[in-house]
């Protein structure tokens, strides 16, 4: 939110953004971008919470926003991204998030990482170089 009061946008833009931000459980620009810091997730750019992650804060209730709310949300993240890609990619992780991922891909990459809550270890996995990409092969990390 500091850049959107840095393009000195109007108070009521402030509001409808916050209003997504909250909707979406997010703190900062690292909460709704890729493992590797260089993609935004498609579901924040079209308003949607991830269902491979969840925020270990407690919210306030927010409704899901209004349309003038979300076409300014994807304007805002226009500053940020091309396609997708951030302008400028995030560094390494410096410290611990708010969020609990069950899932992530990296980008570009084609490996899936998902979490075993029961063995509290992640899976590994790797497309299947075969005639059927959509299968999958697993290995335990």
């Amino acid at each position: 939110m500091d850049y959107a009061f840095a393009l000195l946008l109007h108070p009521k833009s402030i509001k409808l953004l916050n209003q997504c931000r909250l909707y979406l459980q997010v703190l900062s620009l690292s909460d709704i971008v890729d493992a590797s810091g260089s993609h935004i997730i498609g579901e924040y750019s079209t308003g949607e919470r991830p269902a491979d992650r969840v925020s270990n804060l407690k919210w306030p209730t927010q409704s899901c926003p209004s349309r003038e709310a979300w076409t300014m949300w994807k304007n805002f993240l226009q500053h940020f991204h091309v396609h997708g890609r951030l302008s400028l990619p995030l560094g390494n992780w410096i410290g611990y998030t708010h969020q609990t991922w069950f899932t992530f891909e990296l980008s570009g990459a084609h490996i899936v990482f998902r979490k075993d809550q029961r063995a509290d270890s992640w899976l590994l996995y790797h497309p299947l170089r075969t005639q059927d990409s959509h299968n999958l092969r697993s290995s335990r990390m």
